[in-house]
């Protein structure tokens, strides 16, 4: 569906701007190729803003009829653009981000060279969506694209904390050692020679051999959690088949990394990474008890992801989302990003959504720093609790 078409009075030559929301699950084959190259020429997006991520996700959790693409064009050039999907949630409808649940950030695509008519016209194209639904934008990072939709967002706007991530600077492991108290250093570089007495051997697996990788890092993520809590999602069919459609593309582009872990010949270690233009993102890995009793085996990956990101030229290697006490030894950087709820005019049905936001951002809050006895009971009872779409 076509929003507007317009032109530009102030421009030396007359620009055609159009505003486009797609609902059709074929669009996601449809604009791949304008899509990659918005995102490419987005610096700062986060990784899981990519085609091959979005799309998979799409195939594995999206349900036919709920996607809603905005997408605004300049001469026919993509130059903004969201994915969403529709969602209802206490009684009202919502859009959501695309890949939410799976995705430790989030945000829009704006080219940077038209960040102001482009944003005006994506802020635009979801105001009138607004009338009908509640736009709830979660895991935003610090300076995100979408921020400057809400800074000039015509309705109500709501902001609640988001998840934690941690982050270093894109340096090689023995840089990272220089930077620390000596004590912690020395340590570390205990635990390195003992890392080189293991011989453990690296390999980084190609796109034809992704599948395999994935299924294997699944496998050793299980074994890894077994007599504890994991994220339940990471368990289901629908999860492993995103993961590996996902990464099998990424990888051929660059834009994912997956090292293998061997000790003694047998395969210990799978840990898979995102990359985007500015980072390197820890995303998940699955760990061999065998190779936890031999090495350290945080600092063992550490070693590598750095390093790739070091070779890489990105300025940041990235966590992501979760606060361990393994990553604190590093002294990291904290990046907390932010859930944003826009709402426009839809009255009673959007302040109740709001409300219930609300009350849950307090009562999380209230239990990270008043109860945090009862984390691993909420931990357990997740577990259990199935995952929504």
């Amino acid at each position: 569906m076509a929003l507007r078409t317009s032109t530009d009075p102030n421009a030396s030559t007359v620009e055609q701007w159009t505003t486009e929301i797609r609902r059709d699950d074929d669009a996601w084959s449809q604009i791949e190729a304008d899509w990659e190259a918005l995102y490419a020429r987005c610096p700062t997006a986060p990784p899981f803003l990519c085609h091959a991520w979005l799309s998979s996700w799409w195939r594995c959790y999206g349900r036919s009829g709920a996607l809603v693409l905005v997408l605004v064009r300049r001469e026919g050039r993509l130059v903004a653009a969201i994915a969403l999907a529709r969602r209802r949630r206490l009684g009202v409808s919502v859009l959501a981000p695309v890949g939410e649940g799976v995705s430790d950030l989030s945000d829009v695509l704006i080219d940077p060279e038209y960040s102001a008519p482009a944003r005006d016209r994506l802020t635009d194209a979801l105001w009138q969506l607004a009338a009908r639904h509640a736009i709830d934008l979660g895991e935003l990072p610090p300076q995100a694209a979408a921020e400057g939709v809400a800074e000039t967002w015509p309705g109500r706007v709501w902001r609640y904390p988001g998840a934690l991530c941690l982050e270093l600077p894109g340096q090689s492991f023995a840089d990272l050692l220089a930077s620390l108290p000596s004590k912690t250093a020395r340590r570390a570089r205990n635990k390195t020679r003992a890392i080189d007495a293991a011989a453990i051997a690296v390999r980084w697996a190609d796109a034809d051999g992704a599948a395999a990788s994935v299924a294997s890092l699944l496998a050793l993520h299980r074994e890894q959690w077994r007599g504890r809590p994991m994220n339940p999602e990471h368990a289901r069919p629908r999860f492993a088949t995103h993961l590996v459609g996902a990464a099998t593309a990424m990888v051929g582009r660059g834009q994912a990394a997956i090292a293998e872990y061997r000790l003694d010949g047998a395969l210990v270690g799978v840990d898979v990474l995102v990359v985007g233009q500015r980072m390197v993102g820890g995303y998940l890995y699955g760990i061999h008890p065998t190779l936890r009793r031999r090495v350290d085996a945080a600092q063992l990956l550490l070693t590598h992801n750095l390093g790739l990101t070091d070779r890489l030229g990105r300025p940041t290697f990235s966590y992501l989302r979760g606060d361990e006490p393994h990553k604190r030894v590093w002294r990291p950087t904290e990046r907390r990003s932010q859930r944003t709820v826009l709402t426009g005019q839809q009255g009673l049905a959007a302040r109740s959504y709001v409300v219930a936001v609300d009350g849950r951002a307090r009562m999380a809050a209230f239990v990270r720093t008043r109860l945090p006895g009862i984390l691993p009971t909420i931990a357990r009872i997740r577990a259990w609790r199935p995952f929504s779409t």
